[in-house]
């Protein structure tokens, strides 16, 4: 299967410079004093940029953390994280990314995967530190932004303050040149089955996510609204360095909010931004103003498209385009601005090749359904491996082709259509989550004997969070003591919205548990809503 044919909006990157730190320096060199990075009146310009950017890759080696070893960050959406990433990466340092909601067993577990010695934290997330540190024992210090991380006082940690870390640290050379196949970073994702993994990327991996060449998201023009946490490729990736690819400018907001998104637009000239789908409804359900096509806003990413797509760029006067891509997998499809489709995703780039194939791995027949597969035609553009999980990395590049685990079909066109995921991950609130990991979780409530977790249909194109559970004899409880329970254990996207009690659930004839059956009963007149009672989780739970 072959894409359509792209006309090339900028000149290739070489291959070798494919890494943070050329792009870093191409840009103090090409556009010294452009405006880079914003964070509210805080203007970085390219050159200040770069200048941070090494400080910062000075201090992580200061810190003792070696070429190519990982530093953990659990940091919110600001200058700091940015500038932190950064330098890590920039000094041939590993990002791993962990994402703010995650706790307990969750957070353990990454922290004790990761074999980073050092992670960088706000203060007001010391106290999920500190309740884990003792499954931890390769943590040996903390770098605390914000605070003086009390919470840590009783942990065997060094503690030192952001500033500390940060400042007076001098200049450092890396200790060989940053290579596109060097380790960019870790980026934890649900994948395919089981637990979240931690995907393993290189250097040129998110230089082909964006790529200027073909994907063309920015121009040079370009201010970015960056709503997405950075723990996100699309904070990371869509939101900063598209912008800096090309000369554009990256504005940093602590969040998206539907209230406030407007104002942002306006105080910083906002031109481009990307937006999840479940968000859209909020802007369009605002009442229509004379100036909503009158702002600076005229390029939207969106994924999935709306049905309601064309009176959307009619009312704002701006274009949509969309995209399918994956942690692991790059962006292999894209719709371009002003060619996005109600439910579609878009066409192959010409970098890539994709089948669609049923699960032996024969090719289906046209506009029939199947897994989409994956591969590039350039090195370095998809996942090096799932950190410590060879089996999982392996079953993912079965026969030489990367599995998406995505069930897609195309029309005559060649346009991609996204029909549903071929495993358990639920897609909820711009978050994959595992519903193994959720069960998990959910089963280690003393009143919970039996529990399966499946997703359901959402009026916002994503999903909701169903558990179906199954109490232990005699337990005697009511769905709001179990909700609570759940919400604190459980990152707040990772709440189940609906809870039902059931006496049994259905079983294959092997006895595994019959998800498809509790998954097509979806929201019954048995299933209590979380929402409905006033006590949904929401981020401000984290």
């Amino acid at each position: 299967m072959t894409g359509t044919g792209v006309v090339p909006v900028a000149p290739a990157v070489p291959l070798a410079e494919r890494s943070i730190r050329h792009l870093v320096d191409r840009g103090a060199a090409s556009w010294a004093e452009r405006p880079a990075l914003r964070q509210g009146d805080t203007i970085l310009s390219y050159r200040a940029l770069r200048d941070a950017v090494r400080s910062h890759g000075a201090a992580f080696a200061a810190l003792r953390i070696g070429w190519q070893e990982p530093v953990l960050f659990m940091l919110d959406n600001h200058l700091d994280h940015v500038l932190s990433w950064l330098g890590a990466t920039y000094a041939g340092r590993v990002q791993v990314q962990v994402n703010t909601a995650y706790r307990g067993s969750l957070l353990a577990r990454v922290l004790q995967q990761s074999g980073a010695g050092v992670i960088v934290v706000e203060d007001r997330y010391c106290e999920r530190i500190a309740a884990v540190a003792g499954e931890v024992p390769g943590l040996r210090r903390v770098v605390v932004r914000g605070g003086n991380g009390a919470a840590l006082a009783s942990q065997k940690l060094e503690v030192l303050t952001f500033a500390d870390a940060f400042s007076g640290v001098g200049d450092h050379e890396p200790e060989e040149p940053v290579a596109p196949w060097h380790r960019y970073g870790v980026m934890y994702t649900s994948g395919t089955t089981g637990p979240s993994k931690g995907v393993v990327l290189p250097h040129a991996l998110p230089f082909a996510y964006v790529s200027p060449e073909t994907v063309a998201l920015v121009d040079a023009d370009d201010v970015v609204l960056v709503p997405f946490p950075q723990f996100h490729i699309s904070g990371q990736w869509t939101g900063v360095l598209a912008p800096l690819m090309v000369g554009g400018c990256a504005v940093l907001v602590e969040r998206f909010s539907a209230s406030g998104f407007w104002d942002d637009v306006r105080r910083y000239g906002i031109t481009q931004t990307t937006l999840l789908s479940a968000m859209v409804p909020f802007l369009m359900g605002q009442p229509e103003q004379p100036g909503d096509a009158g702002t600076t806003l005229r390029k939207i990413v969106m994924a999935p498209v709306i049905a309601e797509a064309a009176a959307f760029e009619r009312r704002f006067g701006l274009a949509i385009a969309s995209c399918y891509g994956q942690t692991e997998a790059c962006l292999p499809i894209v719709s371009w601005y002003g060619h996005a489709r109600p439910g579609a995703c878009g066409w192959v780039r010409p970098e890539f090749e994709v089948r669609l194939v049923d699960e032996h791995d024969a090719d289906v027949a046209p506009g029939q359904v199947g897994e989409l597969l994956v591969r590039a035609a350039e090195p370095y553009m998809s996942m090096v491996e799932y950190l410590g999980a060879p089996d999982a990395t392996v079953a993912k590049w079965r026969n030489l082709w990367l599995h998406t685990g995505d069930m897609h079909r195309q029309d005559p066109s060649g346009l991609f259509y996204f029909v549903d995921r071929s495993n358990d991950v639920i897609r909820r609130r711009g978050e994959n989550v595992s519903s193994l990991e959720v069960e998990a979780e959910i089963q280690r409530v003393p009143q919970v004997q039996m529990v399966a977790v499946v997703g359901v249909d959402s009026p916002d194109l994503e999903q909701e969070i169903k558990a179906c559970l199954v109490l232990e004899p005699g337990a005697v409880v009511t769905p709001a003591e179990l909700h609570a329970e759940f919400r604190a254990r459980l990152p707040y996207f990772m709440v189940p919205r609906y809870l039902e009690f059931h006496d049994d659930l259905p079983r294959t004839p092997t006895q595994r548990i019959q998800k498809s059956s509790l998954r097509a009963a979806g929201v019954t007149q048995a299933t209590w809503d979380a929402r409905a009672h006033g006590v949904e989780a929401r981020h401000t739970d984290r």
